[in-house]
């Protein structure tokens, strides 16, 4: 079973709870979210899980999905982006993969059509981790040892409190670090360091 979890995104019950037991019985973690919005908070969250990929539905209330690839295209692009919908047309299929989209899938789909799309959207986010690798050594040997200290207990998913407390500086200080952390390893919260992150 992969590690990192695919978010299932939806806002019909029926159809959220079909694509997640049919991801289930092909052994693929997966997580259901009811809207966008809902999955933001859970990438937000440093404690919650980074997923492998993100299926996301077109239509559903407050932000859809098309607004959810684009914010994720721009905050975390090494996240694959599955886009299905019941109101397909080519230029929205075209206008999306150009985005970026992993894949692009027309409502009824057939379930082997969900499995190949996942499948390849993990392979695609375990392709760009482990392209990551030798750029994330570099990145870190760029780093003072303070620095070094800083980036490892983030990968701990520490909160800046215990951080501080641990490295005895106060937490400007861990700001400034922090922030440098940030611009040496090229990402720009918490998440996509995770993400980052070899595994």
């Amino acid at each position: 079973m992969n590690k990192a979890p695919v978010f299932v995104c939806d806002d019909d019950d029926a159809v959220c709870d079909a694509m997640m037991m049919l991801l289930s019985s092909v052994g693929i973690n997966a997580l259901a979210f009811s809207n966008a919005e809902a999955v933001l908070e859970s990438l937000a969250d440093d404690s919650a899980p980074l997923p492998g990929c993100i299926v996301a539905d077109v239509r559903m209330p407050g932000m859809g999905g098309i607004a959810l690839h684009d914010r994720m295209a721009k905050d975390y692009p090494t996240i694959p982006v599955i886009i299905v919908t019941g109101h397909a047309d080519v230029p929205m299929a075209v206008e999306r993969m150009r985005a970026g989209a992993c894949d692009f899938l027309s409502k009824p789909f057939r379930d082997q059509e969900l499995i190949d799309a996942v499948t390849r959207g993990l392979e695609q986010a375990g392709q760009s981790s482990e392209n990551t690798d030798d750029s994330w050594d570099a990145a870190v040997e760029a780093l003072t040892s303070r620095e070094q200290e800083v980036l490892k207990l983030l990968c701990e998913a520490k909160t800046n409190k215990v951080i501080a407390a641990e490295l005895d500086i106060s937490t400007r200080t861990l700001d400034i670090h922090r922030a440098r952390v940030f611009e040496k390893m090229q990402v720009m919260n918490i998440a996509e360091l995770l993400l980052k992150m070899p595994r």
